[in-house]
């Protein structure tokens, strides 16, 4: 279960989304279902509220790849390649509401959250930006 210390810009975080569409204080532009466990990157916390983007192992030409930012976590994160499934769809709400919906996250006992690196969430900011300008 992700902790409240976690919620740190660059950490992955395997989220059950169905929480996160169905919980009143999280926001996003999400439409229908994203599955349960799913994998998302925090790309900002300001004064309380997070920001986070859905991952995914499935290559499309459109998706940004942060293969290359990836910081060694797990052996599946480092082996796959992982991308940034829409950067137009942003979930953001209280730090809380993403631990609570960690609950069904295993613990990161032989390895180190997988996270991704400063530089590698700077590029995931510019994509979000190309689609809005005004965001950030």
């Amino acid at each position: 279960m992700l902790t409240i210390q976690e919620v740190v810009v660059g950490n992955v975080a395997i989220l059950d989304a169905a929480d996160l569409l169905n919980d009143a204080r999280v926001h996003h532009d999400h439409e229908g279902d994203v599955g349960s466990k799913r994998p998302f990157l925090c790309v900002k916390v300001d004064e309380g509220i997070c920001y986070w983007v859905h991952v995914t192992k499935q290559f499309k030409t459109e998706r940004l790849c942060i293969d290359q930012w990836k910081i060694p976590g797990s052996p599946e994160w480092m082996s796959t390649n992982q991308y940034i499934n829409d950067a137009r769809k942003i979930f953001w709400g209280p730090v809380q509401a993403f631990v609570d919906a960690s609950k069904i996250e295993l613990p990161y006992k032989r390895h180190v959250r997988p996270s991704v690196t400063l530089a590698g969430v700077d590029k995931v900011i510019a994509e979000i930006s190309s689609f809005d300008p005004d965001w950030g």
